[in-house]
């Protein structure tokens, strides 16, 4: 007859002082006929969770692959964990600073308040995963994927998020300054109140993303996908975004003042009680571009329209 392993397991544990008083204790006693063989992946989540940290590291550095497994709270620095299998692992406070993790799968794991200061990252899967409140310091996330990731209240100061993919991810409350954002996908992620105003986001894509009372002052954002983001109440004052796209963009009471258009980026966009003084606009005719500005007086949205598509007729 096949016995799964579940079903030993929990023979071992009746035999023992502790399972023998339990099922004396209990009514009615376990019937271990009806007990349902399980999925060979299911039996080993259980069997992981006997497995002492200790157990689970050696058998991480031996095989490569720890699916599941409980590693919260170890100290993991400076080991080369690179092409490895912890999906699902939970490295909840774990130290990994320094860390090489390129190309390893940790979809779904749980790294919250982990710190992974200085960590090898690129190309790592971390979709689903959970890191509120981890420490990303200066790590190397170039072409990792956190795909409606947990990304909240996380330290990026100096990271390498070069063409990461964080599209749906939650990253309300990051610190972001001198973080490197070129080439990245942000698409519907929620960003609300972050500050970006030492980060590097040419190129990034933030289509459709929730930007509310974000701060971009003083930055370039020439050439960034803004479109049919939710930037209510942003700070967009003195921002080059001649080259950007603001269509169907929603920024009813941004602050605008000062900052360079491109004489289409507004196109759908829903400016109302926007600051829009001092606006200025780039147009085309022919082969000759002029920069016109608006004066340094509180204009309406439908003023700023009439002026900046009069160029059309």
């Amino acid at each position: 007859m096949k016995i799964s392993i579940l079903t030993m397991v929990l023979l071992v544990y009746l035999s023992s002082p502790v399972g023998l008083r339990l099922s004396v204790a209990q009514e009615p006693a376990i019937d271990l006929a009806e007990i349902v063989v399980v999925e060979e992946e299911e039996e080993a989540e259980i069997l992981e969770t006997f497995l002492s940290g200790e157990e689970n590291i050696d058998r991480l550095l031996r095989t490569g692959e720890c699916r599941h497994c409980d590693l919260r709270g170890l100290d993991l620095r400076n080991i080369d964990l690179s092409e490895t299998d912890l999906r699902g692992a939970d490295l909840s406070r774990t130290n990994l600073q320094k860390v090489d993790l390129h190309g390893a799968n940790l979809r779904g794991a749980d790294l919250m308040n982990a710190d992974l200061s200085g960590a090898d990252m690129r190309s790592t899967s971390l979709s689903g995963a959970q890191l509120r409140g981890s420490l990303l310091v200066q790590a190397n996330l170039e072409s990792a994927a956190f795909v409606r990731a947990d990304l909240s209240n996380v330290d990026l100061t100096h990271c390498n998020l070069r063409y990461a993919r964080l599209s749906g991810a939650d990253m309300r409350g990051v610190d972001v300054p001198f973080a490197n954002f070129q080439g990245a996908d942000l698409r519907n992620a929620n960003l609300q109140g972050v500050d970006f105003d030492l980060a590097d986001l040419r190129g990034a894509d933030f289509s459709g993303a929730a930007l509310t009372e974000a701060s971009f002052e003083g930055m370039n954002l020439g050439w960034v996908n803004l479109r049919g983001a939710d930037l209510r109440g942003a700070y967009l004052n003195e921002v080059e975004l001649r080259g950007a796209d603001l269509r169907d963009a929603n920024l009813r009471g941004a602050d605008l003042r000062g900052a360079r258009l491109s004489q289409h980026s507004l196109v759908g966009a829903d400016l109302q009680h926007a600051r829009l003084e001092g606006i200025c606009y780039q147009s085309i005719k022919g082969n000759t571009a002029s920069l016109n500005c608006l004066p340094r007086v509180e204009k309406s949205e439908d003023e700023v329209e009439a002026v900046v598509y009069a160029e059309e007729s």
